[in-house]
């Protein structure tokens, strides 16, 4: 079976965050993903720690983080100190950050999001390595800055949607992290990274993470989680799903005044399908199947909308997936 991921939002307390990933973990889950969530979640790191002194293989890290939130340094520190700790299992996702993040933060537009991370990629080996990194860059700056530990080869996946971030990724990360990416545009998304990949001996792994529902009950719990795959999704893609300027800027509006549960009712089913494996779990076993063969999919990454049944899931996204075979 190919190795699972698990992603969690820690909207809930850290503690059942943990439980949860201990959960996966006794049965066979290979990756934590933590997703830095601005307001909406708990501290990353903080999580991420906790999941580490609480398990013994699983590998933990970011899925995603951005360059904003933290100075790029201070964030490979962060990651440098949980793979000490986890005793080397940790990772870095990297990311352009979404409106969820970093609209609470005044970050209203990506500024230099490509730059910034290539620019992090691009000094994250030298810090682990424990140079002493002098760099200026058109968004990062280094003065002879040294991490005193570190792991030169800690995995690196990049996430995005846009090409040119995509090509980046292809080029420079150990791995290419595809989640929200609408299931007509993922034949396109894939094309962009082994393009980008052509000249690399080793190309990135690809990793897919999508919601798997059975019913119309499960389609309208996850719509919340969805409402800012919808707003961050390409324009080209906003257009097909019909996502106007008019919704745009009401999915924004309630958004602000009632969070992305209120913002939910404003949905359409059909504009949320595209985002989701949909049908009974032998359906769903063979669309993940063909997804994994036709695009060398390395790991299937399982993300929770809710804890009330977090278990149920873990256990049946996992029957499902070995399904799929």
């Amino acid at each position: 079976m190919i190795p699972l991921g698990i992603r969690l939002i820690s909207e809930v307390p850290v503690a059942r965050v943990v439980e949860l990933v201990r959960y996966a973990e006794a049965r066979g889950y290979a990756y934590c993903w933590i997703p830095e969530e601005g307001f909406t979640s708990r501290d990353v790191y903080v999580t991420t720690t906790a999941i580490a002194a609480a398990t013994t293989g699983i590998k933990i890290g970011p899925g995603i983080t951005n360059p904003y939130t933290r100075h790029p340094a201070v964030t490979l520190n962060a990651i440098a100190a949980l793979d000490e700790f986890s005793g080397g299992r940790a990772f870095l996702g990297l990311g352009a950050g979404g409106s969820l993040t970093l609209r609470p933060i005044n970050v209203l537009a990506h500024d230099r999001a490509l730059t910034r991370c290539r620019e992090l990629i691009g000094v994250a080996r030298r810090l682990w390595a424990g140079e002493a990194v002098s760099y200026a860059g058109a968004r990062l700056v280094l003065h002879s800055a040294r991490l005193a530990y570190g792991r030169r080869d800690i995995e690196i996946w990049v996430a995005s949607r846009g090409p040119k971030m995509l090509r980046m990724a292809a080029e420079h990360a150990d791995g290419v992290y595809l989640s929200g990416i609408a299931k007509f545009a993922l034949e396109e998304t894939i094309t962009r990274v082994r393009e980008g990949a052509r000249g690399r001996a080793t190309p990135p792994r690809l990793t897919l993470a999508y919601y798997v529902v059975h019913t119309d009950e499960d389609l309208q719990r996850i719509k919340p989680y969805c409402t800012y795959r919808l707003l961050d999704s390409p324009p080209e893609v906003k257009s097909r799903l019909g996502v106007t300027a008019a919704l745009e800027a009401q999915l924004n509006e309630a958004l602000i005044q009632e969070g992305p549960h209120g913002a939910a009712r404003l949905i359409r089913d059909d504009q949320l399908l595209p985002y989701v494996i949909h049908g009974d779990e032998a359906a769903c076993a063979r669309e993940i199947g063909a997804m994994i063969t036709r695009y060398g999919i390395a790991q299937w990454v399982v993300p929770l909308a809710g804890y009330e049944k977090g278990e149920e899931t873990i256990d049946r996204l996992r029957r499902i997936v070995a399904l799929a075979g």
